[in-house]
């Protein structure tokens, strides 16, 4: 195919997304006219609205869990459903530790600081440039349905009883 048929090849190619667009845009308008759409549209807001509340209670509850914990006011379990978990990690500045390195530690170093093998060994290693920190973090069981009161269903309304002949 030679460079003029391609050029025209291409121009069709372009209008006939060009049209393809167009009707996908039409029909696309006339789903979002439609009971249905607006029905489902709803529910994901409802639904987008939830999540962001859920999620908003969730760190709420994660922060007040931590702050009680390190104030001693609980142990590891502050209330039915929630875990303190206490982690610890190295924290250092990484230049300082690379000319640490290279004087007391070589197997550490290649042309950077291998951090990740660092932070496995870092609080071991005597004289090292590093800080212990230690923190905690709240974990909430992800099914909390026994700590919650589901409403009981109102009993039907008995039905009269059949005569039998």
């Amino acid at each position: 195919m030679e460079l003029a048929e391609r050029v025209q090849e291409l121009a069709r190619l372009r209008k006939e997304l060009q049209e393809a667009e167009i009707a996908a845009g039409i029909a696309e308008d006339a789903m979002m006219q439609t009971a249905e759409y607006k029905v489902m549209e709803a529910a994901q807001l409802a639904r987008n609205e939830k999540r962001q509340v859920v999620k908003d209670a969730e760190g709420a509850l994660r922060l007040l869990a931590v702050n009680t914990y390190e104030a001693g006011a609980c142990d590891k379990h502050p209330a039915p459903g929630i875990t303190i978990k206490v982690f610890t990690k190295a924290n250092y500045d990484p230049a300082a530790a690379l000319a640490w390195c290279k004087e007391h530690a070589v197997t550490f170093v290649r042309e950077v600081l291998d951090t990740k093998t660092f932070d496995k060994v870092a609080l071991d290693l005597p004289g090292a440039p590093v800080e212990k920190i230690t923190y905690s973090q709240a974990n909430i069981d992800s099914d909390l349905s026994r700590y919650f009161e589901w409403p009981t269903p109102e009993p039907a309304p008995a039905s009269e009883p059949v005569p039998t002949v």
